[in-house]
């Protein structure tokens, strides 16, 4: 009962997600039919052309703010989004203790999540030769995914925590909308310190797993360089840092949660 009231409370969000992942893997392949090999650069391989086009984006990392943003939105509701509908207390009421309540509703947050980053997976491999005429390797969907998956999950559990922290329907919103600026701003400063100049210099060994967008978009990870496929060992420490801080911000909503008074 308790995952099916999380999975209504999210749905719409989710199915709002995964219906724009889908469009955008079959816009790419529809791009792919008609303009590539790319006129202007028709040395471009075709595993960098869906590389771009579905996991870095026109500007580099754009689509791993896209995907930051669907993490975001995913994670929020909660109780005090039913506070404000008054319906709490029915909530409150059940025979669960409110950590649970929150560990279950990052748990089905956290599944809707890697299905929306699990359509390119699909699509992409099983319909490139249909609509694109040419092949694309399913593993290269899954560890460029692995990468969108590792900050998803942060970013998912960021939404949570703004969701219970802050009551109302737009503090939490426009909260999510500002902390991953605010992230890059201070990613920025402190790349400067470092003697970086540019958001691209914090894609450095130094910043690559802290610098969300270009760990996401896989940047650094590929050989030979814009082939558009990943090479090398997953970066495992970088998985286990992000996962750490998913749980412990996990761990703080469920604290604040069960001190709050409703």
């Amino acid at each position: 009962m308790l995952f099916y009231k999380a999975w209504r409370e999210s749905r719409i969000r989710f199915l709002m997600c995964a219906g724009a992942v889908t469009l955008l893997c079959v816009m790419v392949l529809v791009r792919a039919r008609t303009q590539f090999p790319v006129p202007n650069n028709p040395n471009i391989p075709y595993t960098a052309f869906v590389w771009v086009n579905t996991f870095a984006g026109p500007v580099i990392g754009g689509n791993a703010v896209g995907f930051t943003y669907m993490a975001l939105l995913l994670g929020l509701g909660g109780l005090q989004r039913e506070r404000s509908a008054r319906t709490s207390p029915f909530t409150l009421a059940l025979p669960l203790t409110r950590s649970r309540l929150v560990a279950t509703r990052a748990l089905v947050g956290v599944l809707e999540l890697i299905v929306i980053a699990a359509i390119p997976v699909v699509l992409i491999p099983t319909l490139s030769p249909w609509i694109a005429g040419r092949p694309y390797p399913v593993e290269q969907a899954a560890l460029h995914t692995s990468l969108f998956l590792a900050w998803g999950t942060v970013w998912y559990a960021v939404g949570l925590c703004w969701s219970i922290v802050l009551s109302g329907e737009f503090a939490p919103v426009i909260a999510c909308v500002l902390t991953p600026i605010g992230y890059m701003i201070a990613m920025v400063n402190v790349a400067r310190l470092f003697g970086g100049s540019a958001i691209s210099d914090s894609a450095s060994p130094a910043f690559a797993a802290a610098n969300f967008m270009y760990f996401m978009s896989g940047i650094g990870q590929m050989s030979p360089p814009n082939s558009g496929l990943f090479a090398g060992p997953l970066p495992w420490t970088a998985f286990t840092s992000l996962a750490c801080v998913t749980l412990s911000l996990v761990a703080l909503a469920a604290t604040v949660t069960a001190r709050q008074d409703f």
